[in-house]
């Protein structure tokens, strides 16, 4: 953890710094430290696929917590906008998940492919 917080301290803009970090967090459970890092790298890269990630990530971050419904919500209706608003990134990537690969996907990660895939 210390190396990962040293590269942030030198480089605190870089996507890939926010992302690892976010995820040491989130491994070691500091849920809330880690969704806060997985929201720093999303607004910091141009990657579609990274910045999808990052918002499941942290909707598994807030399931964790048993936090309300409702905030669960708006990152799903995040996740549905980010797809509107980048339509052949998000259907390149939809292509490439088959629908075995679909069938083995649980929960929140299912419910958010299959809503992009609907609205895209």
């Amino acid at each position: 953890m210390n190396e990962l917080v040293k590269a942030y301290a030198m480089d605190p803009q870089s996507p890939e710094t926010n992302y690892n970090l976010a995820s040491a967090y989130h491994d070691d459970g500091e849920y809330n430290a880690a969704i806060s890092f997985y929201i720093r790298c999303k607004e910091r890269t141009d990657d579609f696929r990274l910045k999808f990630k990052c918002i499941l990530k942290s909707i598994e971050c807030f399931r964790s917590q048993g936090k309300k419904d409702y905030v669960i919500s708006d990152l799903y209706n995040h996740i549905v906008t980010l797809c509107k608003d980048n339509v052949d990134e998000s259907r390149e990537m939809l292509r490439e998940i088959s629908s075995s690969t679909l069938d083995e996907l649980e929960g929140d990660e299912k419910s958010i492919i299959l809503t992009c895939i609907a609205n895209v």
